[in-house]
């Protein structure tokens, strides 16, 4: 991987689809900044505009790239980029969302721009430098470099007390990058306790994970905050080799130069860690971001992992003869009287009749306590005491798998309770996945081979992967979870014809059915 130039968009900030969007976008940089303020508003700072964000708002600090935001912008209002939105119907993001999106802006329109991570004093927090992230830009008449703080609009100058220039943020004015934050840590001038996010994320961690999202900014790779996908940034400090730290010096000093050279960005590349730019590559390819190639057809997986069946014949011939069905020949239990039925599997079938017919004790008493019966039967002498059950009264009862019962009394309105959790036979299933899988490349249809005790790669394509646990088949874990419904099977979406039934008039006229019309009231209270 080599770095050209600042003008070119990286993975991160192409807009892609969206490109077309940016044509009508000012064309200097103090008005492309005003255009990005009008987009976001921090999920910090709700206070300062009247506003308060709900919990799906406040997950959107967690998009990634340009277009993803995007998206989710012209979601919330499909406005032109040029038309300023109010407060409520912004993006919510953090510093990081402000910078990158004028980094963007300001590639399009040919600007070389770049992001930098590192720490500020001028808010209002516990610690002395808190995490923050701006912008650089190359002015070509002032031949410099020259920072902006995308945040900070007029409203939050005020309320911070910020009496510099925030267009043009000076060596003095209480940024530090994390190169040089690291600097002075390393020469006694500063103490890591002094940096971080809060008082929980500080010390040396957070001055170390700034100084390797200032270089991974440099060199077009604009992660999130929390993305330490590398060795190097999630080992502790007094777990660096020397050689490491070392390393990270140099870093420093480089990214901390009034002067940064790109050819000495790009030695320093060659000099990282065999896997710090293939694990971040890895995971980008895994979360669609970077260039993959199409995915496998998921018939054609299916070959790689069917079992070869191998039945005696003996056992053969006792099995039912209509393995599609369960059969039930001379059912007495309970109220039952010598019952003969036939109960197709694959199928969902229903028993109905007038209370007290049986349904409940050939259902329940008789086909899923016998079904329990048998598999209780087939483990150790410890699991057979510590359940003794009954065999119902039958004449014969053949095509029995081992049952689930889900009472009728207890279900359950969490959308993330299925049979699997319910039953905890999910949780056997993912041990089992665990224990006995053999993990495939998604884009190389190959077996990944190990690369140390927590990670896999592909021999193909050298694709890093994280080693599969029982989180990686949990629905309702981070690991696990689509990252669209986020485990839920589904996703939430307003229908705005639910809502509003005359476009044409304000709510104050009765433009929605909830609050019908307003205007005329005495007294009007609306809550959220």
């Amino acid at each position: 991987m080599k770095i050209n130039n600042y003008k070119n968009q990286s993975i991160i900030t192409n807009p892609k689809k969206f490109e077309n969007k940016y044509q009508d976008l000012p064309k200097t940089p103090i008005e492309l900044l005003k255009v990005v303020q009008s987009l976001v508003i921090h999920g910090d700072q709700g206070k300062l505009y009247g506003i308060s964000f709900n919990k799906q708002q406040s997950d959107e600090e967690l998009l990634r790239t340009i277009p993803q935001m995007l998206k989710r912008i012209f979601e919330i209002n499909s406005n032109p980029l040029t038309i300023p939105r109010n407060p409520k119907q912004r993006l919510v993001g953090m510093c990081r969302d402000y910078s990158l999106l004028l980094v963007s802006l300001l590639r399009y329109r040919g600007f070389e721009a770049r992001m930098r991570a590192g720490f500020a004093n001028y808010f209002e927090s516990e610690l002395t430098y808190e995490d923050h992230w701006l912008v650089e830009y190359y002015d070509t008449l002032k031949k410099r470099w020259i920072r902006i703080d995308a945040q900070i609009d007029d409203i939050q100058k005020n309320y911070f007390q910020i009496n510099f220039d925030t267009h043009d943020v000076g060596k003095t004015d209480g940024f530090l990058t994390g190169s040089e934050a690291w600097i002075r840590c390393q020469q006694g001038h500063a103490h890591p306790d002094d940096f971080g996010y809060n008082k929980n994320w500080k010390g040396w961690h957070s001055v170390k994970g700034n100084l390797l999202h200032d270089f991974n900014n440099m060199i077009g790779l604009e992660l999130l905050p929390w993305d330490l996908w590398t060795e190097l940034s999630s080992k502790k400090y007094n777990q660096l080799t020397r050689a490491e730290k070392n390393l990270l010096d140099e870093m420093a000093e480089i990214l901390s130069s009034g002067n940064i050279k790109i050819e000495d960005l790009n030695l320093l590349i060659e000099k990282l860690p065999e896997d710090y730019l293939k694990s971040i590559f890895s995971q980008l390819k895994i979360l669609g971001i970077s260039e993959i190639k199409e995915l496998g057809n998921p018939l054609e997986l299916e070959k790689k992992f069917k079992f070869t069946k191998s039945i005696n014949k003996s056992i053969k011939n006792s099995l039912c003869h209509n393995k599609s069905s369960i059969y039930l020949k001379g059912g007495r239990q309970n109220n039952l009287k010598d019952v003969e039925v036939t109960i197709p599997k694959n199928q969902i079938t229903v028993i109905t009749g007038v209370s007290g017919s049986g349904k409940s004790s050939l259902a329940f008493d008789t086909i899923y306590e016998e079904g329990k019966r048998r598999y209780f039967e087939n483990l150790s002498n410890g699991a057979k005491l510590s359940e003794q059950l009954q065999k119902p009264e039958f004449d014969l009862l053949q095509g029995l798998t081992p049952t689930i019962a889900i009472e009728q009394k207890k279900g359950s309105q969490n959308p993330r309770s299925t049979v699997g959790t319910l039953t905890s036979i999910w949780d056997y299933l993912r041990m089992l996945f665990v224990s006995i899988g053999k993990s495939y490349c998604p884009y190389c249809k190959i077996p990944l081979e190990k690369k140390n005790n927590t990670k896999n790669y592909c021999p193909h394509c050298q694709t890093i992967f994280s080693k599969i646990n029982t989180s990686t088949f949990n629905a309702n874990s981070h690991t696990g979870a689509c990252h669209d419904c986020n485990g839920l099977g589904f996703t939430y979406q307003v229908n705005p014809q639910l809502i509003v039934k005359d476009p044409t008039i304000s709510i104050l006229d009765g433009a929605t059915y909830y609050f019908g019309k307003l205007r005329g009231k005495s007294q009007m209270v609306i809550g959220w």
